[in-house]
């Protein structure tokens, strides 16, 4: 909830969906890889006609989804792989995914989404995206810059803030992401990649090393934890073949492999680049086309 652009993304998804499919919102939609379900209750207080299948593969996830269902009975979770849902083909009108699409096979996702989707049927999807990048020296400077951004705007917000009560420990912990994640990002800059590379590690570690309780203390300690999940994710992207996420014009390539015609393209918060191509959040709206 803390990340900048959480909220934001969803009121696109909601304005795109109303935009394109306002006549498909009626009935079942599936929404792919809804984690533990916040977005989704967010987008289903914007759109209340919706009742929304949340398929997930992660127990815990799974138990979080449960209690989001508990407050909101039209979200029903269905535990799973979106891959493997047992629907019919042509069956749906209405199929969203937020935060979602970066750990699939993008190219599998977009096929099992068009088999799914009824003629005239919209994906609606909202995800980050890294800038173009074109050989791996590129990718992992294009993550250093895409997740530190997050951070880091988020880190001048708190800084308008009284931090002066703030525990001195998870102080000295918030001014060393600030300054690494700094450091980190000039480097990259410089074309110093495996340097900054080696200094993201390094900090993320030492979060690692610090000892988590059950809940934040403070807003500072959720604000901490949320960059350190951020770090999480860089690091994985460093590291493993799933977290290896595509740029936006290469996924609306492979969306129109599939079949797909774009609505609508939106970028709602930028991490790297000047065009609304490049880094950052970004909102994708697709239509199945009808049936000639």
């Amino acid at each position: 909830l803390l990340h900048p652009a959480y909220a934001r993304q969803v009121v696109a998804m909601a304005e795109g969906i109303l935009a394109h499919g306002q006549d498909r919102v009626s009935g079942d939609v599936i929404d792919i890889g809804t984690g533990p379900g916040t977005a989704l209750l967010m987008l289903c207080e914007l759109i209340p006609e919706l009742r929304v299948n949340a398929v997930e593969p992660d127990d815990v996830a799974i138990a979080h989804l449960e209690a989001v269902s508990g407050i909101q009975p039209r979200i029903l979770p269905q535990k799973g792989d979106f891959l493997a849902f047992d629907a019919p083909a042509a069956s749906q009108d209405l199929l969203t995914s937020v935060g979602a699409s970066h750990h699939f096979n993008t190219a599998f996702m977009l096929k099992k989404s068009h088999e799914l989707l009824k003629p005239g049927g919209i994906l609606c999807v909202a995800d980050e995206f890294l800038p173009e990048f074109h050989d791996r020296q590129t990718r992992l400077q294009a993550l250093v810059r895409h997740h530190s951004a997050y951070i880091l705007t988020t880190a001048a917000f708190l800084d308008r803030c009284d931090l002066t009560d703030t525990n001195p420990d998870l102080l000295g912990d918030y001014e060393d992401i600030k300054q690494s994640l700094s450091l980190a990002v000039l480097e990259a800059q410089r074309g110093l990649i495996e340097e900054a590379v080696t200094r993201c590690r390094a900090l993320y570690l030492r979060l690692n090393e610090c000892g988590w309780s059950a809940s934040a203390s403070s807003p500072l300690d959720a604000h901490v934890r949320f960059f350190r999940l951020e770090m999480q994710a860089m690091v994985a992207g460093f590291d493993y073949e799933v977290e290896r996420k595509t740029y936006t014009r290469r996924f609306l390539e492979m969306a129109g492999m599939n079949g797909f015609q774009l609505l609508e393209h939106r970028r709602v918060f930028a991490t790297s680049g000047t065009d609304d191509w490049q880094g950052g959040t970004h909102v994708i709206t697709l239509r199945k086309p009808e049936a000639h």
